[in-house]
């Protein structure tokens, strides 16, 4: 009467066995990349650094002060910082997440503005262009921080920021298109009406034109 019980034993056991063997197995393989790469430290630094900015200037609420764009500015300075201090192989995986939350901030303001009353969009146009340009004077006072994040400076040969504020239009304009790119018909269609009604908007007000970003 034992004899099957023990029987039973080893086939429990050869089975938690066999368990461990497969997870041990798919751990090893997707630490070897089978699975997709797992992600470097320091990129999971800047992931979480980025999320903890957009919590602390959710983009939906913009600077209302110029004093208030100054310490924005000063924190993408800081996060720019970090992405050129990183090795020239993982610079771009950085920079594209950048792209990638650039690419939701917008959309969702083209949602927030499409939801809107005809009546009212051009009071949120007009609240969007004059937080922009609070942010545009902010980064154009704080030039030199920005040389030193590696941002276009004289003497640097570090890649150049693919977007932002600051940048020149041609970067802007290429940015926004690497955006746009990587968007569904439907999204394209509304961000890029959206950015137009921007642009429309800025004429009237007599300003220059702003590409993408402040």
């Amino acid at each position: 009467m034992e004899t099957p019980r023990r029987d039973r034993g080893l086939v429990i056991a050869g089975l938690a066995a066999l368990a461990a063997l497969a997870a041990a197995s798919v751990l090893g393989m997707w630490w070897a990349g089978w699975f997709g790469p797992h992600e470097d430290p320091r990129i999971t630094e800047l992931r979480l650094l980025q999320e903890e900015l957009i919590r602390k200037y959710p983009p939906e609420q913009g600077p209302q002060t110029l004093a208030d764009a100054a310490e924005r500015v000063a924190a993408i300075g800081g996060f720019m910082m970090k992405v050129q201090a990183l090795p020239p192989d993982l610079r771009p995986r950085a920079i594209e997440s950048g792209r990638d939350a650039m690419l939701r901030i917008v959309d969702a303001k083209a949602q927030a503005y499409f939801a809107l009353p005809a009546a009212q969009r051009q009071t949120f146009l007009d609240s969007e262009i004059r937080q922009g340009e609070l942010m545009r004077k902010a980064f154009e006072a704080g030039k030199t921080a920005l040389k030193w994040a590696g941002m276009g400076g004289r003497g640097t040969n570090q890649a150049q920021p693919s977007a932002g504020p600051g940048g020149s239009q041609d970067n802007r304009n290429r940015t926004m298109k690497s955006l746009i790119d990587k968007t569904t018909p439907a999204q394209r269609s509304r961000i890029t009406e959206y950015m137009s009604a921007i642009e429309s908007r800025r004429r009237q007000l007599g300003l220059p034109q702003g590409g993408f970003g402040p």
